[in-house]
């Protein structure tokens, strides 16, 4: 019976600690393992703003691209139209010139 009341006295005696109060505390517990999982998991809160700013860069690529891809159309629609801005294109462009006339090129 002695030796039953040196255990319960024992077992007292650790409940009353602070640390042991602390570490068996069910909120705590519950947050550290949501901690764990959100910031460590592959799948976490980190990843997924990674992912989320990756996605961004590449809607504003694609935004640019499809700006650029209608110009490139207009551009093509008015050469298309008119002989004169075939010439005019491939002469500021490309330095196309006839054999008789010279070119300058100023920057």
């Amino acid at each position: 019976m002695q030796e039953k009341d040196k255990d319960i006295g024992r077992w007292e005696k650790i409940r009353r600690n602070i640390y042991f109060r602390i570490f068996t505390n069910k909120y705590l517990i519950v947050t550290v393992v949501f901690l764990v999982i959100g910031f460590l998991d592959p799948n976490g809160i980190i990843s997924l703003l990674r992912n989320r700013n990756e996605i961004a860069l590449q809607e504003a690529s694609i935004r640019k691209y499809r700006r650029d891809i209608n110009e490139i159309g207009e551009r093509i629609e008015g050469m298309s139209t008119k002989r004169d801005s075939v010439e005019k294109f491939a002469r500021e462009e490309y330095y196309y010139h006839s054999e008789d006339e010279d070119i300058f090129i100023m920057k």
